[in-house]
């Protein structure tokens, strides 16, 4: 589950014309807030931060530094670095990066790994918009003073302060529901991945469970990637849904089945995107010559996702319009995925998004109950913390 480095990034995507990983800024060192425990967050969100502690991801960057079995120190040493957590390759999928004041104590620079995977990598550096979104009602924040010392120590910069006054005027003899949906807004354009955001916030989820890092695949025995279905994680150990949960018996609530519907359709064109994105970064064979790993392994996961995407299709019966035109965009590429094309994978991932996006957004206009024999037999990825 390692990631990209921005400039092989920023490289594959000027020559390929795919924008791979657009949330780079989402996740700049400088903005991060937490440290190892989450206490920024945890002021509001406790509980979501204790199931944190207790999942993969809150132990990320431990696997790393412990390294049990050697596993690490083997890809480290066939990739030529030094060691895995002060290398930029396994910055993200692996740990959460932040710029301190003071040398980090893996890679003696400001900036380096503090914790696995946080709060932020999945929502966004924080920096920026912490201060908008620590309010619970309209009230406290047309009282908020963003020139007194935050309770966090988080340092409130002058152009956020004056967003934040801005917004106050704006607000005065305004609604619960104004403020709720200018916080949202605001909150968007500084950075922030809200729950609402399902294709941002799963797409952060395929980004790492493909790994786009065709080196890493080549010259060691990572995986390519991981059997990644949303559902079994956002049903097991990721789920944190405890908004107005009772904080003497809190409730970490199951998502209600017509999100798990979305989710479902939506994690399957997701994982085709993925793949069609990883795979455009591969050096495709030319004549005789034998493919990579990674290319293969691309391939077949491209050939899989199509496949699967094409039998929910067909138990939908081609009523979700968005999966119908898909269907027909890659069927081609079901009867033979050999003769994919570098040049075909720009638009087809461009498709892919826009259908998806647009599939979100119309999801409860469509009937899709059919797919709740399938959902009910997905096994959770771990418990959830004060799961009922």
């Amino acid at each position: 589950m390692i990631i990209r480095r921005l400039m092989i990034a920023l490289a594959i995507s000027l020559s390929t014309g795919i924008s791979l990983y657009a949330d780079g800024s989402r996740r700049d060192p400088a903005k991060i807030i937490n440290d190892r425990d989450g206490a920024s967050c945890s002021q509001c969100h406790k509980f979501e931060v204790q199931s944190w502690q207790a999942s993969h991801h809150f132990g990320s960057l431990k696997s790393l530094t412990e390294d049990e079995g050697g596993k690490v120190k083997e890809i480290v040493t066939k990739l030529g670095f030094g060691n895995a957590v002060s290398n930029g390759t396994c910055a993200q999928c692996h740990f959460t990066t932040k710029t301190t004041a003071q040398n980090n104590e893996f890679t003696k620079t400001p900036t380096g790994p503090v914790m696995g995977v946080s709060c932020e990598s999945c929502h966004g550096a924080a920096k920026e918009w912490h201060s908008l979104h620590s309010h619970q009602t309209l009230k406290d924040f047309l009282e908020f003073d963003p020139n007194k010392k935050a309770q966090t120590d988080i340092v409130i910069s002058d152009d956020i302060k004056k967003l934040i006054s801005s917004l106050q005027e704006r607000l005065k003899g305004k609604t619960e529901n104004d403020f709720e949906i200018a916080i949202a807004a605001e909150t968007r354009q500084l950075g922030m991945i809200r729950p609402q955001d399902t294709y941002e916030l799963i797409n952060n989820c395929y980004g790492c469970h493909t790994v786009p890092n065709p080196e890493l695949v080549n010259k060691t025995e990572h995986a390519a990637g991981s059997e990644f279905e949303i559902i079994a994680w956002l049903n097991g150990e990721i789920r944190h849904s405890f908004r107005g949960t009772n904080w003497d018996e809190p409730s970490n609530r199951e998502f209600p089945q017509e999100k798990k519907r979305e989710l479902f359709v939506a994690g399957r064109i997701l994982y085709v995107e993925h793949a069609l994105r990883a795979i455009a970064m591969a050096a495709f064979p030319k004549g005789d010559e034998e493919p990579t790993r990674y290319f293969e392994e691309m391939q077949f996961r491209v050939a899989d996702g199509i496949g699967n995407m094409l039998a929910l299709d067909e138990a939908l019966e081609g009523q979700v319009k968005e999966l119908k035109d898909l269907a027909a965009l890659l069927a081609e590429l079901d009867d033979d995925i050999e003769s994919l094309t570098k040049d075909q994978v720009p638009k087809l991932v461009s498709a892919l998004e826009k259908a998806n996006r647009a599939f979100i957004k119309a999801a409860e206009s469509y009937d899709l109950t059919v797919l709740d024999e399938e959902i009910v037999d997905i096994e959770p990825v771990g418990d959830a913390l004060f799961g009922k």
